[in-house]
């Protein structure tokens, strides 16, 4: 499912599923938004899959496998990501988590909603999901706001569950009901 996408400053977006040939790109896009924002679980370099871990993931991944990776190209360059991660036991099967960052440079763009639109139809056309569930810093307000935006409620929170620089801060859970 390859979608091309105008962003607000007029550059175009491709979307589409992760390919092994993106392994490497991959990796180095995750290591860099780490140290871009204290939003993520891992700082800049802490992305712990190396690159011959995430081509074979991408080499099995098929569309009936549990996760699915997205990226978003401007230029031919990786500027955002979406992972999605569905349930496979029966009485959990109905859900399905997600997980999305955009790259600094292309905040405020429209890329991040251009990205969670993308993900939200996707996961629709699995007609079996009834619910998306995701987690966000809690004083993460622009997130919060493009997941509220979306229709994603806030149902719990996880105290002190990350740690940045010895500093704790609370999670935000979030769902969207379909």
């Amino acid at each position: 499912m390859r979608k091309k996408v105008v962003l607000n400053n007029g550059d175009i977006a491709v979307i589409t599923p992760a390919s092994v040939e993106s392994a490497v790109e991959l990796v180095g896009y995750m290591n860099l938004i780490g140290g871009e924002s204290d939003n993520f679980i891992f700082g800049l370099n802490e992305f712990r899959v190396s690159v011959e871990d995430q081509t074979e993931m991408l080499a099995n991944m098929k569309p009936t496998s549990l996760t699915q990776i997205f990226i978003a190209k401007v230029e031919g360059e990786i500027v955002s990501q979406g992972e999605l991660t569905f349930c496979n036991r029966a009485r959990t099967m109905h859900t399905c988590s997600l997980a999305i960052s955009v790259r600094q440079d292309k905040w405020g763009v429209g890329l991040g909603s251009k990205m969670m639109k993308y993900l939200i139809d996707y996961v629709k056309s699995k007609r079996f999901v009834k619910i998306i569930f995701l987690e966000v810093r809690a004083d993460n307000w622009q997130a919060i706001g493009l997941y509220e935006k979306y229709g994603f409620i806030p149902t719990g929170r996880k105290e002190n569950n990350l740690r940045v620089e010895g500093e704790f801060f609370d999670t935000t859970l979030m769902q969207l009901y379909l």
